[in-house]
């Protein structure tokens, strides 16, 4: 995809992607210097999972509502990104693939206690798409790690999914007696994406550009307005220097201009 199509910031444009990542990754560094306290938050809902055919059509504000509903006008930003599973046997049609859209934010300036009980009420409220999950999952971090986070949090999608059954009890063969009972959790493996598993997650992400799929509250609205402006007028830029240089070099090519 080119530089001329990227200036829309469409999610799926890898340029765009990368620009507005280097804005942001900048604004948010210099900021989080300030700040006494990060969270690395992922919030999953099963209210916001669906087979691959209606993933498409998905409504991402309807997450976004969530989300500002359980972490609040908090400072945060964040990236909502659609989570290839190709088999998910606890659901009837497990077999075929189902998308459950998430989102990854950092969340700062939050006391530990208000952290707590909003998790503590969201994981009571809520089922992830994978059962036995939890649908708020957080934990502090520092600077450093808070700006590998966001690199991670915009990635493209690089990895698909799958769900086996919760382990078993481990039975003393002697005894008969229980050694490890099982927590009943159903566990998720993860591996490379497939070809064709992009080309659907990439249909399922569509024209969505990047402004659609993040979202910010507080001071982080702030930092993703700066990043959204600047990657624009950095790529409006190398629009231009690369049409001056191709006028350039059809100049140069020119019998009738030498």
């Amino acid at each position: 995809m080119s530089e001329d199509h990227a200036k829309s910031l469409k999610a799926i444009n890898p340029v765009s992607r990368i620009a507005f990542t280097r804005a942001l990754y900048q604004q948010v560094g210099r900021w989080i210097e300030r700040c006494e306290r990060v969270y690395f938050v992922t919030l999953i809902s099963r209210e916001h999972s669906f087979s691959l055919e209606n993933a498409a059509d998905f409504d991402v504000t309807i997450l976004k509502e969530w989300i500002r509903e359980i972490i609040g006008a908090r400072d945060f930003v964040g990236f909502i990104e659609p989570a290839y599973f190709y088999r998910s046997p606890f659901l009837e049609d497990g077999q075929r693939p189902h998308v459950s859209w998430h989102s990854h934010l950092l969340v700062w300036n939050v006391p530990p206690s208000e952290m707590s009980a909003k998790a503590a009420a969201t994981n009571s409220a809520y089922e992830t798409f994978v059962p036995g999950a939890k649908p708020f999952h957080y934990y502090t971090v520092d600077n450093p790690t808070a700006l590998q986070k966001l690199l991670y949090m915009s990635k493209d999608t690089l990895s698909e999914y799958a769900a086996s059954p919760p382990a078993p009890d481990k039975i003393d063969e002697t005894t008969g007696e229980i050694i490890v009972e099982s927590n009943g959790k159903w566990r998720t493996q993860k591996r490379e994406i497939r070809p064709l598993a992009l080309a659907r997650v990439t249909t399922v992400i569509g024209g969505r550009s990047l402004k659609n799929l993040t979202i910010a509250s507080g001071e982080g609205k702030q930092l993703r307005t700066r990043a959204l402006l600047e990657a624009r007028r950095k790529l409006r830029r190398s629009r231009k220097i690369a049409q001056r240089t191709l006028e350039k070099l059809l100049l140069a090519s020119d019998p009738q201009t030498r």
